[in-house]
């Protein structure tokens, strides 16, 4: 299952370079993070919808269900979002693999994450294809 989703990433028409829009694009998507800007988080998943690993089993949601889970009430912001030693590598003219991990900031309490997605290009930019996120353990 993975190496037909990575395939279809791959098989992107779109160049991109990666190494040059994958840092913008997770330095936007942070400030929308930060800023609780639902819609335009829901939005940098691919339109034809999105993988999900980590927490729960694997999942294939829908853009619409995606939509769902950010401007929901379960959903909330937090107070500061930081990306970690995020690395970058080019999968295919259209395709990037980002890895590293990210702190979330919630009142008093900090969680840090591992992370990982693959990021497609699409006529409307980067989107994610599939994001994998899971808390580490506290040092």
């Amino acid at each position: 299952m993975l190496l037909s989703l990575l395939a279809a990433a791959v098989a992107s028409s779109t160049n991109v370079d990666c190494a040059t829009a994958v840092p913008a694009f997770m330095a936007s998507y942070a400030a929308d993070l930060q800023a609780g800007n639902r819609a335009a988080i829901a939005g940098r998943y691919s339109a034809g919808g999105a993988y999900s690993l980590g927490y729960e089993a694997k999942s294939f949601d829908s853009a619409a269900a995606i939509a769902r889970r950010y401007t929901g009430a379960e959903w909330q912001k937090p107070d500061a979002f930081a990306w970690q030693a995020l690395s970058v590598e080019q999968l295919g003219p259209g395709a990037c693999l980002a890895t590293g991990g990210f702190r979330w900031t919630q009142g008093a309490g900090s969680m840090d994450f591992a992370y990982t997605a693959v990021l497609r290009a699409e006529p409307a930019g980067l989107r994610i294809l599939l994001e994998h996120e899971n808390p580490l353990p506290k040092k």
